[in-house]
């Protein structure tokens, strides 16, 4: 399993949109052999044609926590998002 670490539309999943955070591939549904692997390095190829970085690999260690609401996260640049989409104020220390 992979987070996503920026936000992509997926031509081989219906144009689904994936926002950065979410799990890939979604629950029910098995993407080509090596389009996660493509989506997940800096290399243009046939499954990836920006050559964009848009995941990474899920890892056990353990999940980041926002310091204003409590919801974690598997990845900083996920938590990063979330706080300037949700908690824009400045946090206080």
């Amino acid at each position: 399993m992979y987070t996503v670490i920026k936000d992509f539309k997926d031509r081989f999943d219906g144009g689904r949109a994936y926002k950065t955070g979410d799990t890939y591939p979604r629950k029910g549904f098995s993407p080509h052999a090596g389009r996660a692997e493509a989506l997940a390095i800096n290399a243009v190829s046939k499954l990836n044609r920006t050559g964009g970085i848009y995941l990474e690999l899920e890892s056990a260690a353990e999940k980041i926590t926002c310091p204003v609401c409590g919801k974690e996260y598997k990845s900083e640049a996920a938590l990063a998002s979330h706080i300037a989409d949700k908690h824009p104020e400045p946090i206080p220390e």
